[in-house]
C-alpha cells in the first residue's frame, strides 16, 4: 500500500472520529409567553447549531419569557443569535437579559466571554443569571440591535438528556425621554383644567 493512500485513509478515519465526537443539540424547541405588544421568531439551525431569535417590542412595560428546551448527545455548546427592534418609540440606554434554568440539573449556561452586542456594548454581571447592557450606541427607536452568545448544556448526573432553560429581559428607557414624556402629560392636564375653567365661566 502506497504512502499516500495509508495517508488518505489515516485522514478519512480521523474526521469520521472526530465528527462522532463533537457534541450537537439533537432537539430544540421555543415557546413565548408575553403579555403586551411584541413579537417573536425563532429557527434552530441543526447544521450550525445556532439558534437564530428575532423579537419586535412595541410597548416598554410588556412582560413575558422564552422557555427554551431541548435533547442533547453530550454537553453540548450551541450559538444564540437574538436581534431585538425598538418600537416603543423610546431611546434605550441599557438592556438586561435574565437566562436561567428552570428544571436543574439539565439547562443551557451562557458562556461569558463569547458575548457580542451591536448597541449598548458595555457588558456587566450582576450575577450568575444576569447580563447587564449598557453604553453606547443606544438603541434609538426603530433600530435593532443584535446580540450573540454560546450556551453551553450542563448536566451534573446524565452524560446525555433533556436541558431547560428561560430568558427574560427588559429594557431601560433614556431619563430624558420620560421626563419629556412626564412633563407634556402635565401640560396636557394643566390646559385641559383651563378649557374646563373657561367653558364652566362661559
Amino acid at each position: 500500500m502506497s504512502k499516500r493512500i495509508v495517508d488518505i485513509v489515516f485522514a478519512a478515519v480521523l474526521v469520521a472520529f472526530s465528527g462522532a465526537a463533537q457534541a450537537t443539540v439533537v432537539e430544540i424547541r421555543c415557546n413565548f409567553w408575553t403579555y403586551g405588544d411584541s413579537t417573536y421568531t425563532w429557527s434552530f439551525d441543526y447544521d450550525l447549531q445556532h439558534l437564530t431569535i428575532t423579537e419586535t417590542i412595541s410597548q416598554l412595560d410588556f412582560s413575558g419569557y422564552i422557555a427554551l428546551w431541548g435533547l442533547v448527545d453530550t454537553d453540548s455548546t450551541f450559538t444564540v443569535i437574538r436581534t431585538i427592534t425598538n418600537n416603543t418609540g423610546i431611546t434605550w440606554t441599557g438592556y438586561g437579559l435574565y437566562w436561567r434554568p428552570t428544571i436543574t440539573p439539565g439547562y443551557a449556561d451562557i458562556v461569558r466571554d463569547s458575548i457580542t452586542s451591536t448597541h449598548l456594548q458595555a457588558i456587566t454581571f450582576p450575577d450568575r443569571w444576569t447580563v447587564d447592557f449598557s453604553g453606547s450606541p443606544l438603541v434609538l427607536n426603530g433600530e435593532s440591535f443584535t446580540i450573540n452568545f454560546d450556551a453551553v448544556t450542563r448536566d451534573t448526573i446524565h452524560a446525555q438528556g433533556q436541558f431547560f432553560t428561560t430568558s427574560q429581559q427588559n429594557f431601560i428607557p433614556e431619563p430624558g425621554t420620560i421626563s419629556l414624556l412626564g412633563l407634556g402629560g402635565l401640560l396636557l392636564l394643566r390646559k385641559r383644567k383651563a378649557e374646563r375653567n373657561t367653558a364652566h365661566i362661559c
